[in-house]
């Protein structure tokens, strides 16, 4: 179960490790979407640790910690080489 419901009611949510490929940029949001191997969307913003947004190009991938499902965000994330065995999410 993604999420948990302590005693108190408060939800806790899972933080989760996705690699993901920029999708699209949208630099009037400061802005870029991605894409994980599901097709579930996320984005990385001015506000994303870890990444430039303004530096990424489309096609790039992404190593993101995220959390939440259905609204995910993505709280810190990093530029991987697809080819290298970097490009595990287990390696975060």
């Amino acid at each position: 179960m993604p999420n948990r419901e302590r005693e108190d009611g408060v939800i806790e949510r899972e933080v989760r490790v996705v690699l993901a490929r920029v999708d699209g940029l949208v630099p009037e949001f400061n802005m870029v979407d991605l894409l994980d191997e599901a097709d579930r969307s996320y984005a990385v913003t001015a506000r994303t640790p870890g990444v430039d947004w303004r530096a990424l190009q489309v096609g790039q991938v992404l190593r993101c910690k995220v959390q939440g499902w259905h609204a995910p965000k993505v709280l810190s994330a990093e530029v991987v080489d697809p080819s290298c065995d970097d490009a595990d999410p287990s390696h975060s």
